[in-house]
């Protein structure tokens, strides 16, 4: 919630840096602009899509334990990016350790797959072993 604040505010310092004369040597249309754009992407959605990527990435590595789960719910995020959907997962599995989790995920999911995310519906859960709840990575079984 707070990326499209931010994104707001950097939108209306652009439209109010239009409105300032360009005296004493100083431009600002390429300030304008920058964060005109950077305020846009956050708008839409940009601080999501970085924040899922760089986790993905970061948590990619260490993710060694997989384990069949099922999704409880599914819910369909704010937008559309290159043909894949921004949704919110519910996913319940059992780890190696016997013991039920039950942990919630972000995924950009193409939408020639988004079916075989539906609730009820198995995926495959990796996770990290010495930490099964602190997030988990989804994969759809086909």
């Amino acid at each position: 919630m707070i990326f499209p604040g931010i994104g707001l505010l950097l939108v209306l310092v652009a439209v109010s840096l239009t409105f300032v004369d360009s005296t004493g040597g100083i431009d600002y249309s390429w300030l304008s602009m920058l964060c005109g754009l950077v305020g846009a992407l956050l708008l839409c959605g940009g601080g999501e899509l970085a924040g899922i990527f760089g986790a993905r990435l970061l948590k990619g590595k260490r993710m060694r334990a997989h384990a069949m789960g099922l999704v409880e719910s599914i819910e369909l995020g704010r937008g559309i990016f290159n043909g894949r959907a921004l949704v919110s997962l519910v996913v319940s599995f059992a780890g190696e350790d016997g013991m039920a989790h039950r942990t919630k995920t972000n995924a950009l999911v193409s939408l020639a797959t988004l079916s075989t995310y539906e609730k009820g519906r198995p995926v495959v859960v990796r996770y990290d072993a010495s930490d099964p709840d602190g997030g988990i990575l989804v994969e759809p079984v086909n």
